[in-house]
């Protein structure tokens, strides 16, 4: 009796259990990556905005980024690259910008040596718009 309710139920990615055998079910499952640039590592989602290091791209155009795995969020599907899959991932440049304000201060004790500069690092945001099935 338990089992009919628990297969009722719907679980948190919204199917009941009973669905998750059905042969599609694995298309509607959310898919992760981790993509490389700028000389890090970002895991994503589609439809996820990121603000990255800048890149030389015009705002509103696709970029392409070099992947190093896709995966279904369960972990059940894993296409892992050594070192890379190839490029996978799509992403669609929103805007250019520049992030908060630093100030690096230089001081020495007793000879009245001050420097304080500031520095705003640019940045790229961009939205995650494709992530290619993984087989």
């Amino acid at each position: 009796m338990n089992a009919q309710r628990d297969a009722a139920v719907p679980d948190s990615t919204g199917f009941k259990q009973a669905d998750r055998f059905a042969p599609e079910w694995h298309k509607y499952m959310a898919k992760i990556a981790i993509i490389k640039t700028g000389g890090k590592q970002y895991k994503v989602e589609k439809s996820q905005v990121l603000k990255i290091e800048k890149l030389n791209v015009d705002a509103n155009k696709k970029v392409i980024f070099d992947t190093l795995l896709v995966a279904s969020s369960d972990g059940k599907e894993i296409n892992l690259g050594k070192p890379s899959i190839g490029k996978k991932v799509e992403g669609l440049v929103l805007e250019h910008g520049k992030g908060k304000k630093v100030s690096v201060i230089k001081y020495k004790n007793k000879t009245r040596y001050l420097r304080n500069k500031g520095h705003r690092q640019p940045f790229t945001k961009v939205k995650i718009i494709n992530l290619l099935y993984c087989k």
